[in-house]
């Protein structure tokens, strides 16, 4: 399946972040509140569920892999012209976000709900890409995902030496010795 990228979006669901979990004995875990618990869930399964659409039938990825995201969250009523959402968005409002949820706590909920479909594990993750933008209809937040398989030799799918798109955060894992693998 080398070269094959892999996208695919989820519409209508709020994107949920996934922070540490929290032990309360006997085997008990939570990423916070019941009800965060549930959205979690929902959120990661809606990954998942087209995760498995875009793969279409494919075998799951194989080594290394590269993720990029652009979740889409509700904008807040403050950025629509008297402060309703039925009102235009004010020229002045952001087009990112810069508030909760973490823009690395929401890939993580992301790179867990994918993994099941289109990966044999959650490690082979060694490229990350990623960013929050605002959405100005309910039914436009989710999130845009792909995958794709990495180069073991050549250039990375974002050209380094363009370095980083602007307002979007990269990390590359290294090997042994934070040698590039």
């Amino acid at each position: 399946m080398s070269g094959d990228r892999i996208e695919f979006a989820v519409r209508g669901v709020e994107p949920e972040s996934q922070g540490s979990m929290t032990f309360y004995g006997k085997g008990r875990v939570s990423h916070g509140r019941p009800a965060h618990d549930r959205a979690l869930r929902a959120w990661r399964g809606a990954l998942e569920a087209e995760a498995r659409v875009a793969l279409a039938g494919r075998e799951p990825l194989e080594g290394p892999v590269g993720v990029e995201a652009t979740f889409w969250l509700l904008r807040p009523q403050a950025h629509h012209a008297g402060r309703k959402r039925s009102h235009p968005v004010r020229s002045d409002a952001p087009a990112y976000s810069s508030t909760k949820p973490d823009l690395d706590k929401l890939l993580r909920a992301a790179i867990d709900g994918i993994a099941p479909a289109l990966l044999r594990d959650d490690g082979q993750v060694a490229q990350v890409g990623g960013e929050k933008r605002y959405a100005d209809e309910p039914e436009a937040v989710g999130a845009q995902i792909a995958v794709w398989p990495l180069a073991d030799t050549g250039p990375p799918p974002l050209s380094a030496s363009a370095g980083p798109a602007p307002g979007r955060l990269y990390v590359q894992a290294s090997g042994p010795g934070g040698a590039s693998p």
